[in-house]
């Protein structure tokens, strides 16, 4: 099943801690070059990114840091923890899509270090490297890394928690110390995404623990330390938010934002049976195609685990992906990214195999390294028949680099395999997700400014003073947010024309992002009061870089938007 060392494939002497750290910084320093390009080149939000954007602004603006409001309501969906981080980053860069976004790609490369040094200790220098390499280059990671969400956090602090809950289990002699700094990044999780951040870390080692018969380290005095740290930590801002809006806030969060979502009574997803397990495949590519072939070792040394530290730490992070998994599948409100907190245990087993199978060249890594360079060859051969005839003038360079740099890191994959050069041509995986990152991040972004207008209509808003009243028509009302946050001010919403006629009307200066229906209905009725301020094409719904570079998917989903105003009408 393997080949013995030979000179052609010689046993790799393992690195020095200077050599470790030095290639770490390297993984982390390429990857957030690549985060920060894609990050710093989107120019509106995605996902639920303007959530956390505008209520972090909001807060900046009415210096009110305890409750969120979204669009001046109050807004209890998450913790507070990745608001503050993202006003922080406002207060350092000012209030840009990029300093949204920053606190994550921060928070992504603090796991990815950690998840790097972890996984060294545990299983070798290499594999450490390899982990942080697999981690960083991993989609849903990587995606999640450059969105301005609270889902990073929650895998930072779920990971140092789960990282220092296995460490004490080791040494009785620091057991007390690092669970007891493990209920503190637990309290830190809970304040980043809620109660998930405690139950997925502490069932994941509950679970390792009667796997691993090992029930009795755990002592009354750790529970008690537990919830009293998690209570002083995280209780702080659930008492301050309690004062500020009364017992409906903790019943809005508590109830309504946690426990009715898992049991799909205030969202409700309805997804398919396997949903879950499938979301974490897909969001763990392009690493989980290994997937068979590390589930397949870990249980061929599957042996006395008292015998094995390997074996123990593989079980340990067997128990984190299972339970992530296990929690969201039986939950009714389901979504992709709820699987990010198992890609840091998931990157840390798959750098355990690399270095355990890798210098000895067994057949599963040699199967798996040439369907990863057929994937990339397959991969670069797409985006250049698909992507670069699609792409404008504006976009011709970033769609010729995309394709030929995941080409050329896909035939220096072959070469690598066919010289028996596993860890480097495993590499060339990390160099060319990362790369396509970096050439693809302005890939569209063209398209995104001609056909999503509010950076140029917030321009002209913010323009025309601080007292200039501003609306949107309400089959606009997706674009709310992203202008509430870049004009600095929430957008009255217009369900009528009639609602358009008597906001123009009223006093002061006023501007509106409308329809072109509603603009020429009113046209008469408004002469001499109304002016049109810009008329062009917008995508109000659907806005994706495949719909952008898709001129059959664009034009039906384009509709004429006008930005009008009264300039400064006296009242009727």
């Amino acid at each position: 099943m393997h080949a013995p060392p030979s000179p052609d494939n010689p046993p790799i002497a393992e690195l020095s801690g200077h050599a470790f750290f030095g290639w770490l910084a390297a993984i982390l320093g390429v990857a957030g070059t690549s985060y920060a390009l894609v990050a710093a080149a989107h120019p509106v939000f995605g996902r639920a990114e303007i959530y956390f954007a505008e209520s972090a602004r909001a807060m900046l603006a009415s210096h009110r840091y305890v409750t969120p409001h979204y669009l001046g309501q109050p807004f209890f969906d998450k913790p507070i923890l990745s608001y503050w981080a993202i006003v922080a980053s406002f207060e350092t860069l000012g209030l840009t899509h990029f300093a949204a976004r920053l606190p994550s790609l921060v928070a992504a490369l603090a796991t990815a270090a950690l998840t790097g040094y972890g996984t060294a200790l545990l299983a070798g220098r290499r594999a450490g490297l390899a982990a942080a390499a697999v981690l960083c280059s991993t989609y849903m990671f990587g995606y999640f890394a450059t969105l301005s969400m609270s889902d990073m956090w929650l895998t930072l602090f779920t990971s140092a928690a789960l990282a220092l809950l296995y460490a004490g289990s080791l040494d009785a002699s620091r057991r007390t110390l690092e669970w007891w700094l493990a209920s503190v990044c637990l309290a830190l999780a809970f304040l980043s995404k809620g109660p998930v951040g405690v139950i997925l870390p502490a069932g994941s080692f509950l679970l390792y623990l009667a796997l691993a018969r090992e029930w009795r380290q755990i002592r009354l005095r750790h529970v008690l330390t537990a919830f009293a740290t998690i209570g002083a930590v995280a209780g702080v801002w659930f008492f301050a938010l309690w004062r500020e809006n009364g017992t409906q806030s903790l019943y809005a969060f508590f109830i309504e934002e946690n426990l009715l979502r898992f049991r799909g009574e205030t969202y409700r997803t309805d997804r398919y049976f396997g949903y879950i397990p499938i979301s974490f495949v897909i969001g763990g590519l392009p690493w989980t195609l290994l997937l068979p072939a590390v589930a397949w070792r870990s249980a061929l040394e599957r042996r006395d685990l008292r015998a094995s530290s390997e074996v123990r730490a593989d079980l340990f992070l067997w128990c984190h992906v299972a339970v992530v998994i296990a929690f969201f599948w039986v939950s009714r409100m389901q979504l992709d990214y709820y699987i990010l907190p198992a890609l840091p245990a998931y990157a840390a087993l798959v750098g355990s195999y690399l270095e355990r199978s890798a210098p000895r060249g067994e057949l599963s890594v040699r199967i798996g390294g040439w369907v990863l360079a057929a994937t990339l060859l397959l991969l670069g051969a797409a985006t250049g028949l698909y992507v670069w005839p699609k792409t404008g003038a504006e976009d011709l360079w970033n769609g010729f680099l995309l394709p030929v740099w995941v080409l050329a890191t896909g035939v220096a994959m072959v070469v690598l395999l066919v010289r028996r050069k596993y860890f480097p041509a495993y590499a060339m995986v990390f160099l060319a997700v990362c790369g396509a990152g970096a050439f693809g991040a302005r890939l569209g972004q063209p398209a995104y400014l001609r056909y999503v207008p509010v950076a140029d209509y917030a321009r002209a808003i913010r323009q025309s003073g601080e007292t200039t009243a501003l609306a949107l028509s309400s089959d606009l009302d997706l674009w709310r947010g992203e202008f509430a946050f870049q004009a600095g001010r929430v957008p009255q919403k217009l369900n009528t024309q009639r609602e358009l006629a008597d906001f123009l009307l009223g006093a002061g200066p006023r501007m509106a992002v409308v329809t072109d229906s509603w603009a020429a209905e009113l046209a008469g009725e408004l002469a001499g009061r109304m002016r049109v301020v810009d008329r062009r094409p917008g995508l109000a719904r659907g806005v994706t870089l495949a719909t952008l570079l898709d001129s059959t998917k664009l034009q039906p989903n384009l509709t004429t938007v006008v930005l009008v105003t009264n300039d400064g009408a006296a009242p009727r």
